[in-house]
């Protein structure tokens, strides 16, 4: 990596740093879920992976490879098993809302029978 990358990862880590800081504060105060404390690791893990990024290029890959694999992987256990009483509602490209269309058309009839 070259220098300026590097210093400007080191920009961007602290930049996205900033709101790190206020949670930090507010910890010890909020309770906090297992996935809560799984997304500010990762989130930590990043933000110090971008920082370390101008002093040690190699090991700060490293941070930031771990900290979006945990991110990823709390992304992909919520994704495949959702808290009980709840459901996904997932895209399905063939769906076709037919009440919508039939509102429509009955709404344009009404309309066009009272001209």
């Amino acid at each position: 990596m070259s220098r300026v990358f590097r210093y400007f990862l080191l920009a961007l880590g602290m930049f996205m740093g900033l709101p790190l800081i206020p949670l930090l504060f507010l910890i010890p105060k909020t309770p906090v879920s297992l996935v809560g404390i799984n997304y500010l690791l990762s989130y930590f893990l990043i933000v110090i992976g971008l920082v370390c990024a101008a002093w040690w290029p190699n090991r700060s890959l490293g941070f930031v490879l771990a900290g979006s694999l945990i991110a990823l992987a709390t992304i992909a256990v919520r994704t495949m098993f959702p808290p009980s009483g709840t459901h996904m509602n997932r895209i399905n490209p063939h769906f076709r809302c037919r009440s919508t269309c039939d509102d429509y058309r009955i709404a344009c009839s009404a309309i066009a029978r009272k001209k």
